[in-house]
């Protein structure tokens, strides 16, 4: 979390240099973001991070201030790589662990019924989220399964008890 912190107030600081007093800029910048904002399904916050600095990017070189992008982001990135180093060495990252997500339109989505399922097949279980959007229901946790056996197990579990949608990627993510 402190990572991201510091990316955000980096980057932050890259689109106040390149803006400074320029008042078309800022009111593009303000459009951009409240897009962004609407439009993109975040998760994370290293996710809006990154966004964020893809967006000053955009800004650095639309507003002629290139020079000042191509040393500022590699500084940023450089940053980020070398806390990710250090977390690593210490044992700070997590590599095995999955991200889960679970949807379903039922028209109940019985949330403690599929912790206990997780519970059951994982040997950890971090509850992340969970969405209600008109008739469809979201959950996502952050797991580490057993075994792969464990991962099929529980995929099973769940498809038994209803039609349920399930997302199951890597959480190797950068910030930790």
């Amino acid at each position: 979390m402190a990572t991201t912190f510091s990316a955000l107030s980096m980057t932050t600081m890259l689109v106040i240099f390149i803006i400074k007093s320029n008042l078309a800029l800022s009111l593009g910048l303000v459009g951009a973001l409240s897009i962004v904002r609407f439009r993109a399904a975040i998760k994370e916050p290293e996710e809006l991070v990154f966004l964020f600095l893809n967006i000053s990017i955009g800004i650095g070189f639309g507003a002629n201030q290139g020079v000042i992008v191509i040393f500022a982001v590699p500084f940023i990135c450089l940053s980020i790589y070398i806390h990710s180093i250090y977390r690593d060495k210490s044992g700070g990252g997590s590599t095995n662990s999955l991200f889960v997500t679970i949807s379903t339109s039922k028209d109940k989505f019985d949330l403690p019924t599929t912790y206990s399922l997780l519970e059951t097949h994982c040997a950890s279980v971090e509850f992340k989220r969970f969405n209600k959007r008109n008739e469809t229901y979201e959950a996502s946790f952050i797991v580490m399964f057993k075994s792969l056996d464990d991962l099929n197990q529980f995929r099973l579990s769940l498809e038994s008890t209803g039609e349920q949608d399930i997302s199951i990627i890597e959480n190797t993510t950068i910030f930790q």
